[in-house]
């Protein structure tokens, strides 16, 4: 009887720490998805329909562009062409670069013409 008695307070003791944990491997998991499913995390959201557009622009205009060119182009606002190309900015394909006249240019590597 003593037995049985010390499993119980034993279950009793160790029931509140399983819900516990329980709950807190749930939310975990819950916090891990909103993370995931939001554009910022992982790879930048740039308009699907958005990104072609600018690289065709790039391309036409020897591989690299300023803020304005977009703007131009696209019709974008000058606000929207820029979040577009830091969004594209990678540092792989697409860098961006401040030229000794203080101009910003997004330079595509892929798209740069060869002299």
């Amino acid at each position: 009887m003593n037995a049985s008695r010390s499993n119980m307070m034993f279950f009793w003791l160790l029931l509140p720490l399983l819900f516990v944990a329980v709950s807190g491997i749930g939310v975990a998991v819950r916090k891990r998805e909103q993370y995931l499913s939001e554009p910022q995390h992982g790879v930048p959201f740039v308009s699907s329909s958005l990104q072609p557009r600018i690289f065709r622009i790039a391309k036409n205009l020897g591989g690299a562009v300023t803020v304005s060119d977009v703007v131009v182009e696209a019709g974008l606002s000058a606000q929207e062409a820029e979040q577009q190309l830091q969004e594209m900015t990678d540092g792989l394909r697409v860098r961006m670069e401040i030229g000794e006249d203080g101009v910003i240019r997004y330079v595509f590597t892929e798209l740069l013409r060869r002299q």
